[in-house]
């Protein structure tokens, strides 16, 4: 994953994330990006002032992550996984399974509504 200085026009940062992400989730009042990487089985989080990897979260009740929402007012992440088809609720701060529900079998995308908390 690289970061462009959109007014200079260069590469200001080179993340290397394992394998090819799927879904990007930024922090709008942090410096978090939450980026799902299924074929590695984990999202990894990025600090994007400093560029590095901060950690890894490892889904622990499905597998074959690919979307996410964020709802970060309340630190959740919400991944749609493929196996099997759950919904995991995920605690940003320390990335413990919150909840597991189940959803159909090839989720595609996931929005989360701040708004209405939906």
């Amino acid at each position: 994953m690289a970061a462009i200085d959109p007014e200079r026009g260069i590469k200001v940062a080179d993340v290397k994330l394992g394998s090819h992400p799927e879904s990007f989730q930024l922090e709008t009042r942090g410096n978090r990006i939450f980026v799902n990487l299924p074929q590695a089985g984990y999202i990894a989080v990025v600090d994007r002032q400093t560029g590095k990897l901060i950690t890894n979260l490892t889904p622990d009740q499905a597998r074959a992550n690919f979307p996410m929402a964020l709802d970060e007012a309340h630190r959740h992440l919400f991944v749609g996984c493929r196996s099997p088809a759950r919904l995991l609720v995920l605690d940003t701060e320390n990335g413990k399974t919150i909840a597991a529900l189940k959803i159909v079998g090839d989720t595609d995308d996931l929005f989360y509504d701040a708004a209405v908390r939906y």
